[in-house]
């Protein structure tokens, strides 16, 4: 009787570990970012990328999708928004997928009456559902040509608040309005890596290739959950431009982990409940 009470007991102990393991899978999968990648040669981009678009439109999903949101684009009058080659900028076509990557661009336009304002575009891109996971690194890639006006990204963690910034202008490259090297080249690609390390911030990274080579790195304070690209305040929207392309969320949260946070739980309760007994 004994022995069929134990078998009993640990056949229970067995439901309950793999009910809360699945809870666990459940409920990481609801909180992480969804693996998911894009790029300007998707089927979705076809027919070109601007305000036609359509605010918040699906992405152009080549993965199993769900990771990010659609895009938020924004254009004055004088800027744009277009798919192209990063050829125009001079150099090779180091960011091209399949000869196309996103292009932002935006020189000055007139208000009305003779006054003249910046004319910027921007592209919003979320983390879905609520921005990266512990262990999830987002990336992207950026080229850029002249180093007038401003161009660059800002980095958002969930509240809505500006944790970091890359621009391009006044002849340098700067993070948080630190240089990170002068040194000039069109033909240069800037690979971003931002890996959320623990739940109150992350490492990011900057690997520049090309024509310049050079490796910068820093922390960021926040759930890393969106990103706005923008360009604008130069003198034209024909050659000065920022490119932007093959964006990436990975990894999924490993199941293995998500079973042992179950299982962790589990010897808690069980824990917990052995002190209550005594």
């Amino acid at each position: 009787m004994r022995k069929l009470n134990k078998i009993n007991m640990n056949t229970k102990n067995i439901q309950v570990f793999l009910f809360v393991a699945s809870f666990s899978l459940f409920a990481g999968s609801l909180m992480a970012a969804t693996l998911d990648t894009d790029n300007a040669s998707a089927s979705a981009y076809s027919s070109g990328w601007d305000t036609s678009f359509g605010n918040w439109a699906l992405d152009g999903t080549t993965s199993t999708g769900g990771g990010f949101g659609g895009w938020g684009l924004s254009v004055n009058p004088n800027a744009a928004l277009s798919v192209a080659s990063v050829a125009s900028l001079g150099g090779s076509s180091l960011l091209d997928t399949g000869g196309k990557s996103f292009r932002l661009s935006g020189g000055w336009y007139d208000t009305g009456g003779g006054v003249w304002s910046g004319a910027y575009s921007g592209a919003t891109r979320f983390l879905d559902p609520a921005g990266l996971d512990v262990g999830q690194s987002f990336s992207f890639q950026m080229a850029v040509n002249y180093r007038n006006g401003a161009k660059g990204v800002n980095l958002y963690d969930t509240t809505g608040a500006q944790i970091l910034n890359f621009n391009v202008g006044g002849d340098d490259y700067k993070m948080n309005t630190v240089s990170i090297g002068a040194s000039y080249s069109n033909d240069t690609v800037f690979s971003f890596l931002l890996a959320q390390t623990s739940a109150g911030g992350g490492t990011w990274s900057i690997t520049r290739s090309g024509g310049v080579t050079d490796l910068d790195t820093g922390t960021y304070t926040g759930i890393l959950r969106s990103a706005n690209w923008y360009a604008g305040g130069t003198d034209n929207n024909s050659s000065d431009a920022l490119f932007v392309n093959s964006l990436s969320i990975v990894p999924e949260p490993s199941a293995l982990s998500l079973l042992i946070g179950g299982g962790a739980l589990l010897l808690a309760l069980r824990n917990r409940k052995r002190t209550a007994l005594i």
